[in-house]
């Protein structure tokens, strides 16, 4: 993963007694902020929100 799209995720590792028993991912997207668990691997849940929804205004500068 780059370096500029690696800057948009959060991770959080879940763990039980040591144990790893999955994680929760956080990306923040063009449009707004999608969260993923994943257990083993395997994704076994998502949602998202956009900006707009949570009353953001995203203001892009882009550098010349």
């Amino acid at each position: 993963m780059n370096r500029e799209i690696e800057d948009r995720y959060l991770m959080l590792d879940l763990n039980v007694d040591g144990r790893e028993i999955g994680y929760i991912q956080v990306k923040l997207d063009d449009d707004g902020v999608v969260v993923d668990v994943f257990k083993e691997g395997q994704s076994i849940g998502s949602t998202w929100k956009t900006y707009s929804e949570m009353g953001l205004e995203v203001n892009e500068n882009i550098p010349s």
